[in-house]
């Protein structure tokens, strides 16, 4: 893995580490085919388990395609968006964001940002 993206994992994990909200964890797994970059949200308070997971090709020094993966438990929602890394990893920053704020209470469920996921890239958008 090259340094430049050895180094973007690290900014893209340190981001998802600032996010201040009870019961939310980040963890990085790496294998010799996957990184698995791994953040969970358990919340007594609001009663919601969800899981976000951004995943690249290990082997690949520029990703060019990356794959995001949401399940919020508790609403039985889960979502798949795969292709081109920088649109999915934005993505992946969008839903984060505005998942905070459904759970703080200032915004409602994903389903806006969903449609402009599915319109923007080939995204396989599965509810349970």
């Amino acid at each position: 893995m090259s340094a430049l993206l050895r180094a973007r994992l690290v900014e893209i994990e340190k981001e998802l580490r600032s996010y201040d909200y009870p019961g939310w964890e980040v963890q990085r797994y790496q294998d010799d085919e996957q990184i698995r970059i791994h953040a969970v949200l358990e919340s007594d308070r609001t009663l919601t388990e969800a899981e976000f997971v951004l995943l690249l090709d290990a082997v690949d020094d520029r990703p060019d395609s990356a794959e995001c993966f949401y399940a919020d438990y508790s609403s039985d929602r889960e979502v798949t968006i795969s292709g081109d890394f920088e649109l999915v990893l934005e993505i992946f920053r969008q839903m984060l964001n505005e998942q905070f704020q459904v759970w703080t209470g200032s915004l409602q469920p994903l389903t806006s940002l969903f449609a402009r996921a599915m319109a923007e890239t080939e995204t396989d958008f599965s509810p349970l």
